[in-house]
Order: C-alpha cells, then sequence, then structure tokens
C-alpha cells in the first residue's frame, strides 16, 4: 500500500488522540468535587473509657422523621412520644403504636405550626392526651386512635387552650407543666410566662431579656422540685450564650446559680449550639445533648462535670441534628434524627 494513502489515517488517529487528551484535562479541571469539609470532632481521639460513667445499653429505629420537634417521656415512663408532622408514640420497647397527623384545627381554632409539645399531669396515659404548642398558644388535644377513651371526667377540669400573652413575635421553643402550672418558653417576646393549668389564665412573666446578658432563642426548659412541690427551680437552656439560668417561683433569677461555658475541653461545652437539649434528673444532675460535636454529657447539680454518657461514636461519626435526651429510673434515652434511632443508656456497675 502507498504511504502517501495512510497519511489520511494517520492524521485521525492523531486527531482523535489529541482529542481524548484534550477532553480528559478539560474534565479533570472542571469536574474536580468541592473539598470535604471534615467536621472537627471526627479528627480528635474519642475521650479514654474512664470518662464515661455510662454504657450503652440497646437501640431502637425511629419512623421516618422529617423535622423533630420534641422528645419525651409520658409520666408513666413507658411512652415516648416524637413529633414533626406526624405524632409517634411509641413504646420502650415495642415499635410504633400510634402515628396521627397533627392537627391544623382545634375545636375550629387554626393553631398554626407545632413547634412543641408536652404530657400533661393528672391525664391518664391511656387517654393519649397532650398539649401541642405553637407560636399563637398552646392547646389541649385527644390524639384519635382506635384502641384510647378520651377521660372526659379529667379533662373537663383542666384548660383547652392558653393564649394569653402570645403576640405576632412569639416564637415558642418549649412547654413544660409542673404543679398545676404550664410554663412556657418564648423566645421571640423574651419571655418566660406561667399559666393556671386549670383556667388557662396568665399568672406570671419573667423578661429573659431583662438580665445582664438577655436570653436569645432555641430556648428549652425543664424543671427540678428542690424539696417539695412548692419549692422548685425552672432551668431554662440558653444556647446562644452557652449556658442555664435558674428561675425561681417567685419569678426572679438567681444570677449566682447560673452555669454553663462554651470551650475546647470536656467539662464544658464544645458545640456550638450547646445545651441543645437537656433533662435534670431527679437529683438535681443535667443530662445534656451538645449539636456540632455530639456529645452528650452529664453535669452534677453545681454544674460541674460529672461524666460522658455518649460519645462522638454513639453517633456514628455523624454531624447529627439536634439530639434529644430523657431519662427514666437512671437510664438515658438519645433521640438521634438523623440516624433514625433512639439510644438507650444505663449506669456503669
Amino acid at each position: 500500500m502507498n504511504k502517501t494513502n495512510l497519511y489520511p489515517f494517520w492524521f485521525l488517529l492523531a486527531g482523535l488522540g489529541i482529542g481524548i487528551l484534550v477532553f480528559g484535562v478539560f474534565k479533570a479541571i472542571f469536574s474536580q468535587a468541592p473539598p470535604v469539609s471534615v467536621p472537627k470532632y471526627i479528627m480528635r481521639p474519642e475521650p479514654p473509657e474512664e470518662k464515661f460513667g455510662y454504657q450503652f445499653e440497646t437501640f431502637m429505629s425511629t419512623p421516618q422523621l422529617e423535622t423533630v420537634r420534641d422528645f419525651s417521656l409520658d409520666p408513666s415512663g413507658r411512652l415516648f412520644f416524637i413529633l414533626d408532622k406526624k405524632f409517634h408514640i411509641i413504646g420502650l420497647g415495642a415499635p410504633v403504636i400510634s402515628e396521627t397527623e397533627t392537627p391544623q384545627k382545634i375545636d375550629n381554632d387554626a393553631i398554626g405550626t407545632v413547634t412543641s409539645a408536652d404530657w400533661a399531669p393528672d391525664i391518664p396515659v391511656d387517654s393519649l392526651t397532650v398539649y401541642l404548642g405553637t407560636n399563637t398558644g398552646v392547646y389541649q388535644w385527644v390524639v384519635p386512635t382506635s384502641f384510647s377513651e378520651s377521660k372526659e371526667d379529667v379533662l373537663k377540669d383542666l384548660a383547652k387552650k392558653f393564649t394569653d400573652g402570645f403576640t405576632a413575635e412569639s416564637r415558642l421553643d418549649a412547654i413544660r407543666f409542673f404543679d398545676g402550672k404550664l410554663l412556657v418558653a418564648d423566645s421571640g417576646a423574651g419571655e418566660l410566662r406561667v399559666y393556671s393549668q386549670k383556667s388557662g389564665e396568665l399568672v406570671q412573666t419573667v423578661n429573659l431579656s431583662a438580665f445582664d446578658k438577655p436570653c436569645g432563642k432555641d430556648l428549652n426548659i425543664d424543671i427540678h422540685s428542690d424539696s417539695s412541690e412548692s419549692n422548685y427551680t425552672v432551668w431554662i437552656a440558653d444556647p446562644d450564650n452557652a449556658r442555664f439560668v435558674p428561675i425561681q417561683p417567685d419569678g426572679k433569677c438567681d444570677a449566682s446559680r447560673i452555669w454553663g461555658q462554651r470551650g475546647k475541653t470536656l467539662d464544658s461545652f464544645q458545640g456550638k449550639i450547646s445545651p441543645s437539649h437537656f433533662t435534670v434528673e431527679p437529683d438535681g444532675s443535667f443530662i445534656v445533648a451538645e449539636q456540632d460535636y455530639p456529645c452528650v454529657k452529664k453535669f452534677r447539680p453545681d454544674g460541674t462535670f460529672e461524666s460522658l454518657v455518649a460519645g462522638d461514636r454513639a453517633f456514628f461519626w455523624s454531624q447529627t441534628e439536634k439530639p434529644f435526651v430523657a431519662s427514666f429510673e437512671g437510664r438515658i434515652f438519645v433521640l438521634s434524627p438523623e440516624k433514625k434511632i433512639i439510644l438507650q443508656f444505663s449506669p456503669k456497675p
């Protein structure tokens, strides 16, 4: 074959080779994946075992959750409720036993978006009656199920809604019942409000913006009874300032008991959003969940660090969403919304 006749084929092959090379360079330059952002806590070593006062016991899966609003135990300690667009009731060792859409209206009142919920005391568990908190008020809701019966003789003596003090600026973060009272943390109005559980009337308002360092947003509350129901402390978790603020029954704050700080060591709050969620145990100890650095820690009643409950590995090294905690009879329950599991821990022997 004449070499002259081969020239077009050589040029074609050379052109294909150059084209493939140019395409490869172009793809390598313009299709590089963005640099991966590795959370700092993944690069730190797991704390030593002696720092853990609890041991992992078991776990259970949760339903498909969108935005978790609240997580708690009912007064008997038998049930969880998890709240997003649906209301879920889960047994401690059983699958979901109730799953219901949260209502848009209650007694013809448009209630708005639910942001918090709580079991009201003195209501039988089998009535499945809860209170839903929104930015317009707190409303009593009998959860519709095929196996529950509403205890009308109990419910008729309790307020069905609490709306005094709510304004267009209200941002309801948390609600808790205690000793015939409903406590509402409203970061939009900068207030902690106390209502009568029976009448629904507003009986006390605490101005949270009047402190030397005003409380921020995403507040959480829990109550610890010091010696009797008339002598109690309302603890407010203030993530913006990484602290816990105590409110006395008279509505005053004892500044000497405020505790908390953000830092790099275990005995401080390491996450950007901390305390993210918490519960106070009967002895006054705090079980605190952190976000960003996903840890659950136990602090003594005076705020000094005692031990870890769960470290980073308990969350499978995930940049977890807001973790939720609850306790019952010494056991600690941790809800990880991102992993859709509830972890259970018990004290080390």
